[in-house]
This record gives C-alpha cells, structure tokens and sequence, in this order.
C-alpha cells in the first residue's frame, strides 16, 4: 500500500508537471531503488545493491535483525526522494507532504 500509494502519486506528478521521458524514467528508476534499499535489511533472503550500483555504499542506520516498522521506513526513504526527484513547485511540494503525513 505504500509503495503503491507513493508510485501513484509519481505518475500524477510526471503527468501534472510535464516532465521529460528521460526525467520520468529517472525518477521512477530511484523510487524502485529506494523502495528497495531501504526494505532490504528486513528480507534476510535478500542483499543490498551496495557496491554494485556506481556510488553507492548502502544505507545507514538500520541494523540487519532488529524490528523495524518497515512501512514507515519505506514511507520516509520515499518522500525524501519524491521531494528531491518531483517536487518541482509549491503544489507538487505539498502533494508529496501530504502523502507523507497521511501513510
């Protein structure tokens, strides 16, 4: 429900704002990164893209093992790319903190 509520909201945007395929695609491509990485250390099945991504170390902060309101995680990780990728002007801005504060 949360990933699906955060992609929806990105298609809005990409439509509402006109952003470029190349952007577009862009965008999608680190939400599906960010869901993932910041979900990862909850699937024990599964590892990091940490070091096989150009730049990327792997996130901090969350212990492999320890409970986590993963949802939450997943909301916050989110919202802090949605603003940096979407948030292209005041409503988008607020479209993207409104959903943060409702999930």
């Amino acid at each position: 429900m949360v990933a699906t509520a955060w992609f929806e909201l990105a298609r809005e945007l990409v439509k509402t704002l006109k952003v470029s395929p190349p952007e577009a695609a862009r965008a999608f491509g680190y939400l599906g990164v960010t869901l993932y990485e910041a979900a990862v250390k909850g699937m024990p099945a599964h590892r990091s893209l940490a070091g096989q991504l150009n730049g990327w170390e792997g996130a901090s902060g969350l212990e492999l093992g320890k409970a986590y309101d993963w949802p939450l995680v997943v909301n916050g990780a989110l919202a802090v790319v949605a603003h940096k990728m979407l948030a292209k002007d005041a409503n988008a801005d607020s479209a993207v903190e409104a959903l943060k504060q409702r999930l």
